[in-house]
């Protein structure tokens, strides 16, 4: 009896795991498209917006350029799709690439333009991200 108990509720507690995770994922969805909205006047997109965001903060905290594999584990983003960031980002004017001083490796930081629209975005940023959204 205390095996069937005990199964019984650890099969709730993995449904509402499950429910909760759901509910995590539409809410991401929604902020999602509450970011683009608020940043299209910027003319960054969502994914620009966040590398942008990660290496103004990674070089903030750092005190250096920031690689583009560390940007990548940073954001979980694939190589081809922070290289395109990146290289829109660059073509704007928002961030500065070059190669690392070992010449294995690409570094960026934002440069001045990219901290002012960064700064810009911010109180629409944390609109879209605030909980009453």
């Amino acid at each position: 009896m205390a095996n069937s108990i005990e199964g019984e509720l650890g099969q709730q507690v993995a449904e509402l795991q499950l429910e909760l995770k759901k509910r995590q994922w539409l809410a991401a969805q929604r902020w999602r498209e509450r970011m683009k909205a608020c940043l299209a006047a910027s003319g960054l997109t969502f994914t620009e917006w966040l590398v942008l965001d990660a290496i103004w903060s990674l070089v903030h905290r750092t005190g250096d350029a920031v690689s583009q594999n560390e940007l990548g584990k940073e954001l979980e983003l694939d190589a081809m799709t922070l290289w395109h960031a990146l290289a829109v980002l660059e073509h704007h004017g928002f961030v500065s690439r070059g190669c690392s001083m070992s010449g294995k490796a690409w570094r960026a930081f934002a440069t001045r333009k990219g901290a002012d629209l960064l700064r810009a975005v911010k109180p629409n940023v944390e609109g879209a991200s605030s909980l009453s959204s």
